[in-house]
């Protein structure tokens, strides 16, 4: 079926020579039933449309007119066979297809599978989209001076892309390898670096150049929110400098279901969406920060250390251009990927390499509660002794943050903070030295040890001084000074607008037998009783 276009003068060459069979076959070559729709072939690609909107494609004046005889009559009857019509004729709805995703079968095949346990014979329509053939199906030459070029393209992919990395080297070979052979792999890779390291010469030049239709680019939202129909059949789609956008977090829920769902729901424009086969690998390039890892999206993307050595390598790129450019290079590249293939059938992608680029996303996307334990305990060496109540207290002041008591808590219990019930019904409250704090941070890779310095509380040498770590509960004089200085700040505020008050009240009541001198010594006498003060804060 490649190459072969609906042509309507060849359609049409059929109804004048009134070759009905033959239209009829003609048709179903391009025009296949699939439930209440008709999917249409266009020489490239199956596109789905409304019954309605199928039969548009048909001209109105394919008619062909005949001549039937009627025995009681004994006169024969003209009959005009509308082809237009011919979609919802038993003869063309009688076989149905389903669409699905084969990258080692023809466009249409047949093959039985079990419904209701029952084998029932069905009819596929593939949408796999085919390789360059140009380098997938022609051995490689390895000459010498090819393999001296291969040997460049795979010191890139490691000293570039993996900063010689040996395990991360490992999964994107193993990554690049389930692709050529077609294995959807349930990670995605993250390439975020400055602009010019050479990334895009591997992605472009080499992965591109080797899959050809079966790879897909695009940096738009609406195609990955909305019309995805260019998905389909692919087994690669790079995500480029996809941009920020109102629904982000929108966006960040639909790349999980294309990274780890094993279907899709294919859609085109103007068109309702059918099921499908999820094909695809993706692989994230950007040169900002376009993907954030928070705690519940950060186990299906592995980020590479992209290494920036070799920005301004005049020569160097010269030659890896060079080398990408010789189609033997990549027709040997190639046979080594799908060699790798064949031996990875015990890999998982699921076991994958740390990098300090992850790390750093994960812990830029930390939940405030997470920052705050860190900066006011841990890296101020301060342990956590608090009443709960006194704990969120300082925090929601400290933070602004309007998460609610609960959610903070569930973070809380994550981190091994869990409420500890004091005696005599005094209520409950926290408990943790910043030893221990920190300990949890460095197991779940929340430290970053080139920005989070932890200060140190020791004496200095010879100093007398034996103080026991600050807790926050009995300590912080500094945090809890601050809290309770706004607090009597706000309190003195209020009570000179009661005082005012008081005053405009005790003017217009007893105006006519309070004396001058009475309202002079109001005014110079201020409240300074601290039980006043006091009363008034707590209320």
């Amino acid at each position: 079926m490649d190459g072969l276009k609906f042509s309507v003068k060849h359609g049409s060459d059929l109804v004048k020579a009134k070759k009905s069979d033959e239209l009829r076959q003609y048709i179903k070559q391009f025009f296949f039933k699939h439930l209440t729709q008709v999917f249409f072939f266009d020489g490239a690609s199956f596109k789905l449309y409304e019954l309605e909107q199928a039969q548009k494609l048909i001209p109105r004046d394919w008619e062909i007119v005949t001549s039937k005889a009627n025995e009681e009559t004994q006169k024969f009857i003209k009959e005009t066979i509308s082809f237009k019509n011919y979609l919802k004729d038993s003869d063309f709805m009688e076989c149905e297809y389903t669409p699905t995703i084969d990258f080692n079968k023809p466009k249409m095949f047949t093959k039985k599978v079990v419904l209701n346990g029952e084998k029932v014979k069905t009819n596929f329509l593939n949408m796999a989209k085919p390789m360059n053939h140009e380098i997938a199906t022609v051995k490689s030459k390895r000459t010498e001076s090819t393999l001296d070029e291969l040997g460049l393209v795979y010191e890139h992919i490691n000293d570039v892309l993996c900063s010689s990395d040996k395990s991360m080297n490992e999964y994107v070979l193993n990554f690049f390898a389930c692709t050529f052979g077609g294995r959807k792999l349930r990670k995605a890779l993250i390439l975020q670096s400055a602009e010019r390291t050479g990334k895009g010469q591997i992605i472009n030049g080499l992965l591109n150049s080797i899959l050809g239709d079966r790879m897909f680019k695009t940096n738009s939202v609406e195609t990955i929110t909305k019309y995805n129909k260019n998905f389909e059949g692919c087994a690669l789609i790079n995500f480029d400098e996809l941009p920020h956008c109102d629904n982000y977090k929108g966006l960040q829920d639909i790349l999980k279901g294309l990274i780890t769902e094993p279907t899709f729901t294919c859609r085109d424009m103007y068109s309702s969406g059918y099921d499908q086969l999820n094909t695809f690998n993706i692989i994230i390039t950007s040169n900002n920060d376009s993907i954030g890892l928070t705690q519940n999206n950060n186990s299906r993307y592995v980020v590479l250390d992209i290494s920036e050595h070799r920005i301004g390598d005049t020569s160097y790129f010269q030659n890896l251009t060079k080398a990408l450019n010789n189609l033997d290079v990549k027709r040997a590249f190639y046979e080594d990927m799908i060699e790798r293939f064949e031996a990875l059938t015990e890999w998982s992608e699921d076991i994958i390499p740390e990098s300090e680029s992850r790390k750093t996303k994960i812990i830029e996307a930390l939940p405030c509660i997470y920052k705050f334990i860190k900066e006011q305990f841990i890296l101020k060496s301060c342990d956590l002794n608090m009443k709960t109540n006194d704990f969120f207290d300082f925090y929601k002041d400290k933070t602004k943050d309007k998460t609610t008591v609960n959610k903070i808590g569930r973070f809380l219990a994550k981190l091994e903070i869990k409420p500890i019930k004091m005696s005599n019904n005094a209520g409950y409250k926290y408990v943790k030295s910043s030893k221990e704090l920190l300990e949890t941070f460095q197991k779940l890779n929340f430290m970053d040890d080139t920005v989070d310095h932890i200060s140190n509380n020791d004496p200095e040498p010879g100093s007398q001084s034996h103080e026991a770590p600050r807790k926050l509960g009995d300590a912080p004089e500094s945090e809890l000074e601050s809290i309770y200085k706004s607090k009597y700040e706000a309190a003195m505020k209020r009570i000179q607008e009661l005082e005012k008050q008081l005053k405009k009240q005790t003017k217009t009541e007893y105006k006519q037998t309070q004396t001058a001198e009475i309202v002079t010594q109001e005014e110079e006498e201020p409240i300074n009783d601290l039980d006043v003060i006091v009363d008034i804060m707590l209320n």
